[in-house]
């Protein structure tokens, strides 16, 4: 998995103001989704990844991103 996200990856950010919001966005796009908890975020972020064939990376600060899930195809 690349060490950073690519245009079109799904983000999930954890806002620092409350721990109990998540934001779900697009990498380079404009459209966010808020949900309470990781798990539903994660659940919606998995199946959208998936479907589309994106990577999924977890941050908190938008400087350091965790990859979560690979659904990128590889190059051989």
């Amino acid at each position: 998995m690349p060490d950073s996200p690519k245009p079109g990856d799904i983000i999930i950010h954890r806002q620092i103001h409350s721990p109990a919001v998540y934001t779900l966005s697009v990498l380079n796009g404009s459209h966010q989704v808020t949900y309470q908890t990781y798990e539903e975020a994660f659940d919606r972020a998995q199946r959208f990844a998936l479907r589309e064939c994106l990577d999924v990376w977890y941050t908190t600060d938008e400087d350091a991103f965790e990859p979560i899930a690979h659904h990128r195809p590889t190059r051989s």
